[in-house]
């Protein structure tokens, strides 16, 4: 009873302190009865989910400290107060702490500085941590430095449950040892998942169809989007050139955004055998294909605009396509999940979210991935209080999973950041399609799973060409990994 109390509390403190600072575009009135809706329904909706146990015994750790090394602070400890989904995070660890008396701890700096001290301290035998959060994209490089504990040997972590990633098992868990792992701890693999915006005035302008029903129906695929946006350009600055000042059928970072269509066309680095054991698989017969598409839609088509040499607002070639759809000046782009709730909130033009388009098809579903950015989660060699780590690290991600993924995903997210019902229905596809590839979280830029980008930034798409130059390197780069897990 006391957390809901809470919850429901926490609401509607939060959200009338919004009230209070509120710039005109919603009233007062509207937005109370908002905050009534939201309360009222809160504790009903999630109660089923809210009540799943976590099947941990009562523990006391004396006043012990966990101590969590990473690059996101705000997974563990947000430092802004006021919004809600920080606050949220806070009445857990308080919940987390009171319940097994513990204190929980971070040390955050940057990702090279978060390797460099998890190495030197357990190089030197210190016990000076008993988390590590790392970035996702090249913590893996950490295993074969003999520093981490397989995650079976700490008592209390059950990847079995809702809270841990199904990928963690399917895909990161090798000759029965799984060294990180994705548990809902790891809130920002939620909010860095990759999709899809389209501006929804301008798509209505252009004459564009039902984006929604297409992806209802299974035909949202790539031709589909390369066929809308065709003729979707206009040279805003009238000087008969493409160039930042137009307007644009689609804008795209030239980084992340393509890369994570290789898991979008089902089409990963590595994927495990009949033994259970990952292979490299990116040679298909459909990869060549997958590089000439793209390469011509990003790269030779009129209406679209995606260049490695672009400088703008947010740096050179990054976010080209949050900048573009900022300040309304593309029709789609790529994106997290996040950039709903914080970077688009203000736009004039009402916006859809959508999944990345199916290969084609035939392609069962859709699919993404959570760019690397986020933590993924790892326990030292060096860690003495084993049990202490296990039982808390299961609490931490139980309760996210009861607790904030909620308040986010239905309420920060779907509330505050989408402007229509059916962007909802499009969020819980994209979720239910997000896959982690164990070639990915190993990659440690060693392996295949940046190729896109290499072979693009040579204004070449002969995959063929770069698979030759460079499979014996990655498959001894992943044969060295296999090996340690082996």
């Amino acid at each position: 009873m006391m957390k809901r109390i809470l919850s429901v509390m926490l609401i509607i403190i939060t959200m009338v302190a919004v009230i209070a600072s509120c710039s005109g575009k919603e009233d007062e009135e509207g937005l109370i009865k908002k905050v009534e809706t939201v309360a009222s329904t809160e504790t009903d909706s999630l109660d089923a989910r809210k009540n799943v146990s976590d099947n941990l015994p009562e523990l006391d750790f004396g006043g012990a400290r966990y101590r969590v090394v990473t690059h996101i602070e705000g997974d563990v400890i947000p430092t802004r107060i006021g919004e809600i989904v920080n606050d949220t995070i806070l009445v857990r660890n308080l919940e987390i702490e009171e319940r097994f008396n513990v204190k929980i701890e971070v040390h955050a700096d940057t990702v090279a500085n978060v390797n460099d001290y998890a190495a030197r301290t357990v190089q030197s035998g210190d016990d000076s941590f008993d988390l590590f959060a790392g970035m996702s994209a090249i913590s893996g490089r950490i295993v074969v430095g003999d520093y981490l504990i397989p995650w079976q040997n700490i008592e209390y972590v059950d990847f079995s449950q809702k809270w841990w990633s199904k990928s963690t098992i399917d895909d990161l868990t090798v000759y029965g040892k799984t060294y990180t792992a994705i548990g809902d701890f790891s809130f920002s693999s939620l909010y860095c998942t990759m999709c899809m915006y389209y501006d929804k005035f301008k798509a209505e302008d252009y004459g564009l169809p039902d984006i929604y029903d297409l992806v209802n129906s299974g035909k949202w695929t790539f031709d589909m989007l390369s066929n809308l946006v065709k003729d979707v350009y206009s040279d805003v600055n009238g000087n008969g050139m493409k160039d930042p000042g137009d307007y644009f059928g689609f804008v795209s970072d030239p980084y992340t955004d393509i890369t994570t269509y290789l898991w979008a066309f089902d089409n990963p680095v590595m994927r495990k055998n009949a033994e259970g054991i990952p292979e490299l698989v990116i040679k298909t017969e459909k990869i060549n294909t997958i590089c000439e598409k793209l390469y011509a839609f990003f790269f030779n088509n009129p209406s679209a605009y995606c260049d490695f040499n672009y400088s703008g607002v947010y740096g050179k070639g990054t976010m080209m396509g949050r900048e573009f759809f900022e300040t309304e000046r593309c029709l789609f782009t790529h994106g997290t999940l996040q950039l709903a709730s914080l970077s688009f909130r203000g736009l004039e033009n009402d916006y859809g979210i959508i999944p990345y388009p199916k290969y084609d098809e035939a392609q069962e579903r859709y699919l993404t991935m959570a760019e690397g950015s986020h933590t993924i989660l790892a326990v030292p060699k060096t860690a003495q209080n084993t049990d202490m780590i296990g039982a808390v690290t299961e609490a931490l991600c139980a309760e996210t999973w009861k607790n904030v993924y909620p308040v986010y995903y239905d309420l920060a997210l779907k509330v505050k950041g989408v402007r229509d019902p059916q962007s909802i229905e499009m969020l819980d596809i994209i979720m239910d399609g997000r896959v982690t590839d164990f070639g990915y979280i190993y990659d440690g830029w060693a392996g295949m799973s940046f190729c896109l980008e290499d072979i693009f930034q040579k204004g070449s798409t002969n995959f063929e060409s770069y698979y030759s130059a460079n499979e014996s390197r990655v498959r001894l780069h992943y044969d060295n990994i296999l090996r340690y897990f082996r």
